[in-house]
């Protein structure tokens, strides 16, 4: 066999791969360009709807946008050849493959890239969602109680004093963007919990009581006092994060003695 025979031969099998690689990404093309289109046209594809549609394919985006570039290429110059050829029913095969590889080459470049913030955050029902970094924009910032009161009366007659006070707290939101979080709930039925979900903390009063004397020992002198923490045992929330509720406090009591020379 002739060097120019064999070279014949390497350049048709060559042209086979070639085609069939221009098959597989222009039928990729269609594939993506039929999913996203129209999609994308209602400003509602994102990074993430690419990277589903790419691993339900088995590919990666890296790898498309590859693909789809060397279709466009490899359709272009097949273009040219069959137009010098004067094959114009072959050429107009190929610009059918440009113009789709061109499209899908566009989308792709169009796709935004959005960034989760959360991938389990949970609306009002209940239900999970992804919840990305633009979606933060006009939504609660978790930084404690926005609104808190403070009332106290205190006694003091030199030797003895006592205190009660209570702590008002409300507006607590529970976590970032205002998402929501179980909060409250009942047994619907032996085995059926039913939760409530809320994006804040539920508002709570939180009472204290304290009494004590000045004691006085000649060169000796101190202090003795009790407190009384959360003096009703009233149950309540104190924060949250993103595994759950926080409790607050129970009641709680303690003996302080101080004594000073």
């Amino acid at each position: 066999m002739s060097r120019l025979a064999r070279w014949g031969r390497l350049l048709e099998a060559a042209d086979v791969w070639l085609t069939f690689a221009e098959i597989l990404a222009v039928s990729l093309g269609v594939a993506l360009v039929a999913s996203l289109g129209p999609a994308r046209l209602r400003g509602q594809v994102g990074y993430d709807d690419l990277v589903s549609l790419c691993q339900q394919r088995g590919v990666s985006a890296a790898e498309v946008l590859s693909l789809t570039t060397a279709a466009l290429g490899l359709c272009l110059f097949d273009a040219f050849v069959t137009l010098a050829e004067d094959d114009a029913l072959e050429a107009v095969s190929y610009v059918f493959g440009c113009v789709i590889a061109l499209a899908t080459l566009l989308l792709l470049l169009a796709v935004d890239v959005q960034y989760y913030y959360m991938v389990s955050a949970v609306s009002g029902d209940g239900i999970t969602y992804v919840m990305y970094f633009e979606d933060l924009e006009n939504t609660p910032v978790a930084s404690g109680p926005q609104t808190m009161l403070s009332f106290s009366l205190q006694y003091d007659e030199g030797t003895f004093f006592a205190g009660l006070g209570t702590m008002f707290f409300a507006k607590h939101f529970a976590l970032d963007g205002g998402t929501y979080l179980a909060v409250d709930g009942s047994y619907t039925t032996s085995t059926t919990y039913s939760a409530v979900y809320r994006n804040r903390l539920p508002e709570r009063w939180v009472w204290n009581f304290n009494v004590g004397a000045r004691l006085n020992f000649g060169m000796v002198k101190g202090t003795a006092s009790l407190q009384v923490l959360n003096l009703f045992d009233h149950e309540y929330l104190e924060d949250a994060d993103r595994f759950g509720v926080i409790p607050g406090l129970t009641r709680a009591i303690r003996f302080n003695i101080g004594l000073g020379i």
